[in-house]
C-alpha cells in the first residue's frame, strides 16, 4: 500500500514510465476536468487542489474558453 510522500511518486512514476500519460499530464488533466464540471472558478481550484493562483487562473481561463467555444489567446 502506498502511503504518500516521495516514495509513492516513485511508484506511480515506474507506473508511467515508457507511456504518454505522465504524473504531469493527468494533474493538469485533473485540474481542467474540475474547471470544466464545477465552473471556470479559479477560487475553488486553488482551494481543493492547493495550487497557486496565477495556475488556478490559466486553467479556469482555458475551461472558460473551451465552455464559450472561443479560440485561446497566447
Amino acid at each position: 500500500m502506498c502511503r504518500g510522500g516521495r516514495g509513492g511518486t516513485a511508484v506511480l512514476s515506474n507506473l508511467f514510465r515508457g507511456h504518454n500519460a505522465t504524473l504531469d499530464r493527468l494533474r493538469a488533466d485533473r485540474w481542467l476536468d474540475e474547471a470544466l464540471d464545477r465552473g471556470p472558478d479559479p477560487l475553488h481550484l486553488a482551494a481543493v487542489f492547493g495550487i497557486s493562483a496565477a495556475t488556478a487562473i490559466r486553467y479556469a481561463n482555458s475551461a472558460r474558453s473551451i465552455l464559450e467555444g472561443t479560440p485561446l489567446r497566447e
